[in-house]
């Protein structure tokens, strides 16, 4: 009735006290967010995209595909019906994103760590199992899970002080990440990647202006 997003219901049945459940985001919702998000990560010099609560990417800017050395249409298919997680694209057998991290094994191991604190907090809803359950298919997602093991949730995630190190055609390149959650509905994030050298900030800066 009063055209509330979810952080603001959730807010509310937890002020009267509610366990408040974590649904998928709709189709709306989603629409909702990359309205709004587009306009932010168009604008930013580096790359960036839009992640849901299930860790589906749902829009992301134009230095994205840059940063792989792909055709922008190449990353239309998570897009499709049938969504794929960012990080099971990072163990798929036929798409393995993760070699092209030159810092595999690390980046791999903190994902891992990252993702097993995020669902730990959903796992009573139906979507966070059917998504362990597609990603355990998959071996090596399984290898990282079984090595990694499930810590203490941490105060402080300290994303930034592991790089993404990508293997590019103009040389390594290595980004920051860090996150920012949209206020009215926590379920969608921005997850900033954000230059960690002089190298990489003047591609990024080459890039923007090619974009322009």
């Amino acid at each position: 009735v009063l055209a509330a997003r979810f952080s603001e219901r959730k807010e509310a049945l937890e002020r009267f006290g509610y366990v408040a459940s974590t649904p998928e985001p709709t189709e709306d919702e989603i629409t909702w967010a990359c309205s709004i998000c587009q306009k932010v990560m168009d604008a930013l010099p580096f790359p960036c995209y839009l992640l849901d609560v299930r860790a589906y990417v749902l829009a992301w800017n134009k230095q994205v595909p840059k940063m792989f050395g792909l055709r922008p249409s190449t990353l239309n298919f998570f897009l499709g019906s049938r969504r794929m997680t960012l990080f099971q694209t990072f163990f798929h057998p036929r798409l393995r994103f993760a070699d092209a991290v030159e810092n595999r094994d690390l980046v791999l191991k903190h994902v891992m760590q990252l993702i097993r604190q995020d669902f730990a907090q959903y796992m009573k809803e139906p979507w966070s199992k059917r998504i362990l359950d597609e990603s355990f298919k998959m071996p090596e997602f399984k290898k990282y899970w079984d090595i990694v093991p499930l810590l203490p949730p941490s105060d402080i995630p300290a994303r930034p002080l592991t790089h993404l190190r990508i293997k590019h055609k103009d040389g390594v390149i290595a980004f920051r990440v860090a996150i920012e959650r949209m206020t009215r509905d926590e379920r969608f994030k921005i997850v900033y990647l954000m230059p960690a050298d002089v190298h990489t900030t003047e591609l990024c800066e080459t890039w923007q202006k090619e974009a322009a």
